[in-house]
């Protein structure tokens, strides 16, 4: 007696879709990422090596983030990777430009950029 493949094929597809479907309804966006802005300089450098940590630059919206390397240059400076403006860290109150109790980028010509840190 000869049998009908079509049952088989059509449940070994059924199954397929089903595997498939559930694959994909787990894909996504991960867990979310909350940023804390950093408002000193003494909290910046407290910050652990590899930690996460996230620049906006005022000029263009644009956020990067990084984690923190040994050599701590974020510090220092910042260059945007949007925009390409170069950053370097302002004091607070450091001549008028950075207001106190922030810690702010600025490029000279008036533009900001803000550093925050994982929760």
């Amino acid at each position: 007696m000869k049998t009908n493949p079509l049952p088989k094929i059509l449940a070994l597809l059924t199954a397929g879709l089903f595997a498939a479907s559930l694959a994909t309804a787990s894909a996504g966006p991960g867990p979310m990422t909350t940023f804390k802005a950093v408002k000193s300089e003494k909290e910046a450098a407290k910050l652990k090596v590899g930690s996460q940590i996230a620049v906006g630059c005022d000029q263009c919206h644009g956020v990067t983030v990084s984690t923190v390397d040994s050599e701590r240059a974020y510090l220092r400076t910042y260059t945007c990777p949007t925009c390409k403006l170069k950053f370097t860290t302002i004091m607070p109150g450091g001549g008028g430009r950075g207001t106190a109790g922030s810690f702010t980028y600025s490029d000279g010509a008036g533009h900001t950029a803000h550093l925050a840190a994982a929760r």
